[in-house]
């Protein structure tokens, strides 16, 4: 049975309907965010060096990275997201947070 290693939370910057979780390290990164986003995309999963890096639309690279752990490897990951549907009423103007919410869960991929 797999077993919950560690939990983190981190506010996440989703600008113009999305952000990115790419590695922090950009050389495992053959387009970088937004280049290529298209709304509506979901997830595409590339090997990782353990540490990520969120990336928003307008915003860029945020400066905290996200460990996955110490060394390189390949990643299962699960999203889950609540709240696109209400935030799709809301103008970009009005800078609603908290509506939008999302669960990543990472484990070493078999």
């Amino acid at each position: 049975m797999a077993e919950l290693t560690s939990r983190r939370e981190y506010d996440v910057d989703v600008d113009f309907g999305g952000f990115a979780l790419q590695d922090a390290d950009d050389r495992h990164v053959p387009v970088r965010f937004p280049e290529g986003f298209q709304r509506g995309t979901l997830l595409a999963a590339l090997p990782s060096s353990g540490q990520l890096r969120q990336r928003s639309v307008a915003g860029g690279p945020m400066p905290d990275r996200i460990p996955l752990a110490d060394h390189s490897s390949t990643w299962s990951v699960r999203v889950v997201c609540t709240g696109r549907a209400a935030m799709a009423e809301y103008d970009e103007e009005d800078l609603a947070e908290g509506i939008e919410q999302y669960l990543a869960q990472f484990w070493p991929a078999a």
